[in-house]
C-alpha cells in the first residue's frame, strides 16, 4: 500500500500582506493537486474583497466532476477593504494526489502582519 505524505508537506502554505492586499501562496509537491472550487478564505477580524485566482487546469474528476485544479505553485491575491494591523486568516482548501489518495479538507488559520 503507497503511503502518503501529511498535508503539511504536500501542500506548503503561507500568507503576506503589503498595501491593500493579501497574497497567499501555496508550493505543492509534483503530484499533488489543489481544487480550486475548494478554496475559501474568511477573517472574523477584516473585510476581504473577492480572491483573484489564476486560470488553473480543467480536470475531470471521479468524485467532483469537472472542475479546476492547480499544479507546483498557487497564488491567490486577496483585496483587504478593511482591518486594522494584523488579521486572523482562515484558509480552507482540499487537495489530491495523481496516484489516487484525496486528503480530507484543510482548514488553517495564519496570522498575517501587514509589510511596512
Amino acid at each position: 500500500m503507497q503511503r502518503f505524505p501529511p498535508a503539511d508537506k504536500v501542500f506548503r502554505l503561507s500568507a503576506s500582506w503589503e498595501g491593500d492586499t493579501l497574497s497567499v501562496r501555496w508550493y505543492l509537491l509534483p503530484g499533488y493537486y489543489l481544487y480550486r472550487h475548494r478554496l475559501g478564505f474568511a477573517a472574523a477580524d477584516a473585510t476581504l474583497g473577492k480572491p483573484r485566482l489564476p486560470e488553473g487546469e480543467a480536470k475531470q474528476d471521479p468524485y467532483f466532476g469537472h472542475v479546476v485544479i492547480y499544479r507546483d505553485e498557487l497564488l491567490v491575491s486577496i483585496p483587504v477593504k478593511k482591518a486594522g494591523h494584523n488579521i486572523q486568516l482562515e484558509v480552507r482548501y482540499q487537495g489530491c494526489a495523481d496516484a489516487g489518495y484525496c486528503y480530507p479538507p484543510q482548514k488553517k488559520v495564519l496570522n498575517v502582519e501587514k509589510l511596512q
